[in-house]
Order: structure tokens, then C-alpha cells, then sequence
């Protein structure tokens, strides 16, 4: 029994550093600049076949390079959840696709986000 409660005490910290961590990660992430995208940006979407990403400049709103995507991160479904950035400075940071357009045309890989917000994200430990 008391093996039993010890489990449940485990589980219940672990559990309450996981949803601090979540709602820092909310915080956080909600702090960032991101510019209102232009239409002609609106129908661009990362797909689950989107192969052709990895390798793939990214640039900002204004078509300043910033990075170039070397992996990315598939949620359950098998759709692309994020890219892994690494940066013109050598540092590496994950954008959520809610904050990247792609245009498979012509590859273009797009950031509603800021250069700096970028850097401070690269920044983030936990």
C-alpha cells in the first residue's frame, strides 16, 4: 500500500513539473512578435509529404534569409508539427507550422516571426 501512495505522489510531481512546463512553454510562446500574414501567403500549408523541406531556406515576412530547416517533427497523425531551423548564427531553434507558410512551387519556406524573436527562441533552456 504504501509502495501504491509513493507511485501516486511520483506521478502527481511529475505530472505538476510537466503542466508548469507546458504553461511556461504557453507564456513564452504567446510572447513572440508574429506579423499578420498577406494574403498571398494564406494558402501556403506544410503537408505531411512535404519531403522536400529539409535543405529548404527559411525566410522572413520581409525576404530576408534567416536558416535553413534540417529536420522536422511529425505529430500523430503523420503530419509535419514543426521544423528544426538551424539559423545564419549557428543556432538552432524549432518553429511550430502554425508560424511557418511553404510554397512547394518554388520552395520557399516563410516566418511570420521576427529575426530577434527567432534568436530568443534559439536562446530557451530548460
Amino acid at each position: 500500500m504504501q509502495q501504491n501512495q509513493a507511485q501516486h505522489a511520483e506521478y502527481a510531481d511529475k505530472n505538476a513539473r510537466y503542466n508548469a512546463l507546458r504553461t511556461r512553454y504557453s507564456v513564452e510562446r504567446a510572447a513572440y512578435h508574429r506579423a499578420v500574414w498577406p494574403g498571398r501567403y494564406r494558402t501556403w500549408m506544410v503537408a505531411a509529404t512535404d519531403a522536400n523541406l529539409i535543405g529548404g531556406r527559411v525566410q522572413l515576412l520581409s525576404g530576408s534569409r534567416v536558416g535553413t530547416v534540417t529536420d522536422t517533427a511529425h505529430g500523430a497523425n503523420g503530419d509535419v508539427s514543426a521544423l528544426l531551423v538551424r539559423l545564419d548564427s549557428d543556432k538552432i531553434v524549432w518553429i511550430d507550422t502554425a508560424d511557418v507558410r511553404y510554397n512547394r512551387a518554388d520552395g520557399v519556406v516563410m516566418t511570420n516571426l521576427n529575426r530577434t524573436d527567432l534568436y530568443l527562441m534559439a536562446d530557451q533552456r530548460l
